[in-house]
């Protein structure tokens, strides 16, 4: 994975909660099974940006969720700030969407997550 794209893992522990605790281990098996470099967000602590980007993209969806954010075109300023200035969001997934792609081997979540394989 180049520096001009980022994965992040967007989780919230801040209410405790075993689903929401299993459903990010779950996540994280996955990412690191594919050797999937990834920064965790825990979106109860973390920075402004994560937690709008993931309302606005997600439409409500649950978390945990994947979320991949790519380099824009030079010159042209993406929604990013901080740690994640001059990028958008390329993927938002859910733990159900990366369990389905993950069924499909390594290809196939490299693939949903715009990844070269």
């Amino acid at each position: 994975m180049s520096d001009d794209t980022r994965v992040y893992l967007y989780t919230s522990l801040a209410g405790g909660s075993t689903q929401l605790t299993t459903a990010t281990t779950r996540i994280a098996s996955i990412l690191d099974s594919h050797k999937i470099v990834y920064t965790p967000v825990d979106l109860a602590t973390g920075d402004e940006i994560h937690k709008r980007i993931w309302q606005r993209k997600t439409s409500g969806k649950r978390l945990p969720g994947v979320v991949v954010w790519t380099k824009t075109i030079e010159g042209i300023q993406g929604e990013g700030k901080g740690d994640v200035e001059g990028m958008d969001v390329h993927v938002c997934l859910t733990t159900e969407e990366l369990e389905d792609a993950n069924e499909g081997g390594p290809a196939e979540v490299k693939s949903v997550l715009g990844l070269s394989t």
